[in-house]
């Protein structure tokens, strides 16, 4: 999955910087982003609107992404999943994970821990995609 735009990068990023604060929320209790720009803030708010909408778009990027493997395509749906939910709590101020799960019960802070490990994951294949694969390219031309 190569970044082959300014756009995915931006997405990219955005779907981890997302991914990374839920695992923060899962872990302790601590969403950055609202102490940064202050909870509930327009700010904030707008940060979980783009962070929504970087998860919509990471939805095409992937399904238009090449090979990858089972973990790279289950850390791409975790960190798409936090995205989507963060653009949730900025739109509506509603929280999908906790509505289902209940407000920081163990469940939802597991679904939290996942998406930032997810979003950890996902640097590492963000760098390693960003690579030069020659035996692939080799394998392309034959």
């Amino acid at each position: 999955m190569a970044v082959r735009n300014p756009v995915d990068l931006i997405a990219l990023i955005l779907v981890i910087v997302g991914g990374l604060n839920w695992g923060l929320v899962g872990l302790f209790n601590f969403d950055l982003v609202a102490a940064i720009f202050g909870a509930g803030s327009a700010l904030s708010r707008i940060v979980y609107i783009l962070v929504g909408l970087a998860a919509l778009y990471t939805i095409y990027y992937v399904a238009r992404s090449g090979e990858r493997s089972p973990v790279d395509l289950i850390a791409l749906i975790l960190v798409i999943v936090g995205g989507l939910n963060w653009g949730l709590v900025g739109l509506f101020n509603f929280d999908l994970v906790a509505a289902i799960f209940g407000t920081l019960s163990a469940l939802s802070r597991i679904v939290y821990i996942l998406v930032g490990l997810a979003a950890l994951y996902t640097i590492y294949y963000a760098l390693r995609s960003g690579e030069r694969h020659p035996v692939r390219s080799a394998e392309r031309h034959v």
